[in-house]
């Protein structure tokens, strides 16, 4: 049987670049490069921002890869926890994630990421390209910022499993947002969720802005980015999230 495809399920293709120094940061912060490939021209740029276990994994750099490829974009990953993201296999109890998520503040985040959004629009081009913002978990918070009005840092965003959101800042939402939901989900509960889907359907009824959704059922939170690759379901899921991806962003941020 032919393995089901997820963007972290193949081997990496040759088409990253991680900047080395002194050309290492964006707006300060270390960040890895997907670039088109074969010197492509690029359609649009993606600002990835990361659950809690940081840009400095596989899987998100995988994803970063996989997305330059199928939407010819530059696509960005910055460390925003500046070397500092939570362990992976420690316990996450509540205290001591408070604790962690306090050196990390939202007054220093978010400044940050505009800051590499405008870096970035005319850093890849000759002429300022759009940029849109992807966020995972933690990092859905910062691409629902960036996307929120009235005037939006970036041109659309997409959110996987989003968390520590609240429904205030959907419906100051003003760029065109995908969201994807998982079941049982402690970030997001079921209730929580038919609210943020009303606020959705309701701007996208007059496309101001144009928003899309969809709840994974048989999904656990963070599977399109830490999820098992060996079941086949994960596997499958994870590949249908990032297509779906992948083409809200051609469809919302892409170059005209």
């Amino acid at each position: 049987m032919t393995k089901k495809f997820s963007p972290f399920s193949q081997p990496r293709p040759p088409l990253h670049l991680f900047l080395q120094k002194p050309n290492n940061s964006l707006a300060g912060l270390d960040t890895y490069v997907a670039m088109p490939p074969n010197n492509t021209q690029a359609k649009g740029v993606a600002l990835l921002i990361t659950d809690i276990f940081g840009a400095h994994r596989k899987n998100p750099k995988l994803w970063a890869d996989r997305l330059a490829a199928a939407n010819d974009f530059v696509v960005v990953l910055p460390d925003f926890f500046r070397g500092d993201a939570w362990p992976a296999g420690t316990e996450l109890s509540a205290e001591k994630f408070q604790k962690w998520l306090a050196k990390h503040p939202r007054d220093r985040v978010l400044p940050e990421a505009k800051a590499v959004v405008e870096e970035i629009a005319k850093k890849f081009s000759k002429t300022p390209l759009p940029v849109s913002a992807v966020g995972f978990c933690w990092g859905a918070l910062y691409a629902t910022l960036l996307a929120g009005g009235p005037n939006p840092s970036v041109a659309s965003a997409a959110l996987l499993h989003p968390s520590l959101l609240t429904l205030k800042e959907f419906k100051e939402v003003e760029a065109p947002m995908l969201v994807l939901f998982t079941a049982n989900d402690q970030q997001v509960s079921d209730e929580f969720r038919a609210e943020i889907v009303e606020v959705l359907d309701a701007k996208n009824k007059e496309k101001k802005p144009a928003t899309a959704h969809h709840y994974y059922s048989d999904q656990a939170h963070g599977f399109s980015l830490r999820g098992d690759d060996t079941d086949e379901k994960v596997a499958a899921a994870a590949g249908d999230a990032f297509e779906r991806t992948a083409a809200w962003l051609r469809e919302h941020g892409s170059a005209k």
